[in-house]
């Protein structure tokens, strides 16, 4: 999206912007954004394409999608809110101070003129927004000598290390706007707000141009129906903070252009029902904070003022359309419709504005992103198809002294989709070896015409199971230099289901047997003669990372039982156990106490926990532990400790005496129905507390125990006295005396 396509007039003054840059060796000027009569939106005769630069020269293009580079960008004058156009500064002196100058035209610096907002925005080097530059055309004057407008400073900053380009975007606007993407979903219905007082409440004006054909629905609440824009003309119009449905037949970017919302914003419901809703702010709104005559969200739920659940219509492209509950626990999200009942009339809602709203940035669609590269990948010869297993070897010499001399740090294997095991696109050769210097490659004699020392050695993908293996050599014609080959800085980008091993395969090397690259990180060699020629060889194996099956996690008397049938791979070094005491909810990553398991060919294993105490919970998780470093998590599994109990007991009350509460406690041995009858002193019944059937376990806490609450059967309060209260437990029956005393 080059020019914000919402049209207000359909034409408009013709104006420029002269942009220039300098690193104060070099510059770059006379570089046009334009709007004129006749003009294309696409390449025409009346843009110019930039001539080659000069190597290591500094330069300023403009650039279309394609990136290719112009000098003139000239876009139709024909009333567009907005016009944005996106420039490159390539090759400015590393550690330079860069300038960026314009000249308006002199029917921009009018103060009302047409377009107000003019500004820069800075992108980092990933794409993503830096900053926003704002211009000010007002500040350049005419030069009665020259009859031009005089140059002004738009932005400067210095070059970083290594920085070869910075992207930027010129935007010219009659007014802020934000801009999104609309999915058509499966039913085609979209609902959705905008998140900006429009400059207009058109909704052609806002809308016509993305929308083909539009028809735009807004609810009215009295009526319990809709008014349908363009067919009731002049009772829809676009306002921030509604919602409103629409029909689409594609997915399509939208934009609207006007005002940010920065202060609270309050909205009348004046009669019961439902209402179409939406956020009036780029930012999210939690709906807990929403309020309602002054109330909370939760207060006027509370009340009866407010249903509870909002609703949105979702649309993921996965599942059907649908409607999506949306509680305190939600937001209200930028773009999305809600629908709000009301259960009260005469309500009025206030959005408050969320914090940071002041510098907040829009998000944008990814037509608005700069046209860059990709960026620079950490390895060099990145493959562009999809890679497996990828590594670089970094080789250095250093000097009998122990100084640096040379190195070679991008020799490149792995494995990649559309490789195959003789020469693709994907292999670099080596370039030209220069004497008294190191090199690491991979030496091909063997591939026919295509034969010959190569810097990168792609191998087709492996499957679960297959290895692959490299061959290559070390080199040096220094004598007496020590090597140290390193694949320290990229091994931990390789793939945790990937064991990499690598041994020496001639007399230049010591070590002969397969190690663990992962273990063993670098080797030296030492050059023992005029020519040295040590010989590798790399051996990668690729596996399915599989967790434990049948996991069992059984509660005894003061202990747990874990069981599982372990991964039958000869890549796990074993399993940890992680328990940590509480339930699913409290589990804390990266905390609890941990036991360790050794893998072997056993066909189940098992672990017992005795370090617990009676009747806790505690939540367990078994992690899988790779050779590779990695780990694969199981589920977690929570249970509660059984106590030890011999015996089924009936414990003296608490308190004793009491008035009139008492608590009596009791362990069982078994399951069983249990009941406590209370006499008197007499021998009279008083009471039956009917407990029901009770598991094995301690029934001491006042949580647990069995309560009463000094009344008889007929609700009467019982009189202070002696009581005997007996517990019947399946067979098992006892008695015990306690004291009424008031």
């Amino acid at each position: 999206m080059w020019t914000f396509h919402t049209t207000d007039a359909p034409f408009e003054p013709t104006w420029s912007i002269e942009l220039s840059a300098s690193d104060g060796a070099n510059a770059d000027g006379n570089n046009i954004a334009a709007v004129e009569y006749g003009a294309l939106g696409d390449e025409d005769e009346k843009d110019a394409r930039s001539v080659p630069a000069l190597t290591s020269h500094l330069s300023l293009s403009f650039l279309d999608r394609a990136m290719t580079e112009y000098d003139r960008d000239i876009r139709p004058a024909d009333g567009r809110l907005s016009h944005h156009w996106f420039f490159v500064i390539s090759d400015a002196i590393n550690g330079s101070t860069v300038t960026i100058n314009w000249i308006p035209s002199l029917k921009l610096t009018k103060t009302d003129r047409q377009y107000q907002y003019i500004q820069l925005v800075e992108f980092n080097a990933d794409g993503s927004v830096k900053q926003t530059i704002l211009l000010d055309p007002t500040l350049s004057t005419l030069d009665p000598v020259t009859g031009k407008m005089q140059e002004l400073v738009a932005y400067t900053y210095t070059t970083a290390q290594n920085e070869t380009s910075r992207y930027f975007r010129l935007d010219v606007m009659k007014s802020n706007f934000v801009a999104t993407d609309f999915v058509s979903g499966t039913s085609g219905w979209k609902f959705f707000s905008v998140p900006i007082t429009p400059q207009r409440d058109d909704p052609f004006v806002n809308l016509g141009d993305d929308i083909d054909p539009l028809q735009l629905y807004r609810y009215d609440t009295q009526t319990n129906g809709y008014k349908i824009y363009p067919l009731d003309l002049g009772e829809v119009s676009v306002q921030t903070g509604r919602g409103y449905f629409t029909r689409l037949t594609s997915n399509i970017e939208v934009d609207v252009g006007g005002v940010s919302n920065l202060s609270d914003m309050k909205y009348s419901l004046s009669s019961v029902g439902w209402y179409a809703i939406g956020n009036p702010f780029v930012m999210p709104v939690n709906i807990a904070d929403l309020k309602f005559n002054d109330k909370t969200f939760n207060e006027a739920v509370t009340d009866g003022l407010i249903e509870g659940t909002l609703y949105r219509w979702k649309i993921d492209n996965v599942n059907p359309d649908a409607y999506n509950p949306a509680t305190n626990a939600n937001s209200l999200e930028p773009w999305e419709g809600y629908w709000l009942k009301t259960k009260q009339a005469n309500i009025t809602i206030t959005i408050p504005a969320p914090a940071g709203i002041g510098g907040a940035i829009s998000a944008l669609p990814a037509s608005f992103n700069p046209p860059m590269p990709s960026l620079a990948p950490p390895l060099q010869h990145k493959p562009v198809a999809k890679s497996q297993l990828e590594l670089r070897l970094e080789l250095t010499g250093c000097d009998s002294a122990g100084n640096p001399f040379s190195s070679d740090v991008t020799t490149v294997f792995g494995t990649c989709e559309n490789a195959v095991n003789e020469w693709d696109v994907l292999d670099q050769s080596e370039p030209p070896t220069l004497s008294q210097t190191v090199a690491a490659y991979f030496d091909h004699s063997d591939w026919g015409s295509d034969a010959g020392l190569y810097n990168s050695d792609y191998q087709p993908m492996m499957k679960d199971g297959e290895e692959r293996i490299w061959t290559f050599t070390v080199y040096t014609n220094k004598p007496n230099a020590k090597m140290t080959l390193s694949w320290e800085n990229t091994i931990s980008q390789v793939l945790g289901n990937v064991m990499l091993y690598f041994r020496g395969i001639d007399n230049a090397t010591k070590d002969s047997e397969w190690q663990d690259m992962r273990e063993v990180r670098s080797v030296e060699i030492v050059s023992r003669s005029q020519v040295t020629k040590a010989l590798f060889e790399i051996r990668a194996v690729y596996f399915e990372m599989t967790p434990p099956s049948d996991v069992q996690v059984i509660a005894g008397e003061k202990q747990v039982t874990l069981h599982w049938v372990p991964s039958n791979n000869a890549f796990v070094s074993g399993y940890t156990i992680i328990r940590q005491e509480g339930t699913i909810e409290s589990w804390r990553d990266d905390e609890g106490v941990r036991y360790f398991v050794q893998q072997n060919s056993a066909p189940s294993l098992q672990f017992i926990d005795t370090n617990v105490d009676e009747e806790r919970i505690y939540t367990y998780q078994i992690s899988t532990q790779f050779k590779t470093g990695v780990e694969l998590l199981s589920e977690l599994f929570t249970i509660r400790i059984k106590p030890v109990i011999k015996q089924t007991v009936l414990m003296q009350n608490y308190p004793n005496p009491f008035n009139p509460e008492v608590w009596i406690p009791y362990e069982l041995s078994e399951q069983t129905e249990v009941s406590i009858q209370i006499y008197n002193a007499s021998g009279q019944l008083v009471r039956i507390l009917d407990l029901g059937m009770k598991d094995r376990g301690r029934y001491t806490s006042m949580d647990k125990a069995a309560y009463w609450a000094g009344l008889n059967e007929a609700g009467e309060k019982a009189s202070s006295g002696v009581y005997f209260y007996v517990l019947k437990a399946g067979k098992f029956t006892a008695t015990r005396k306690m004291v009424l005393l008031k």
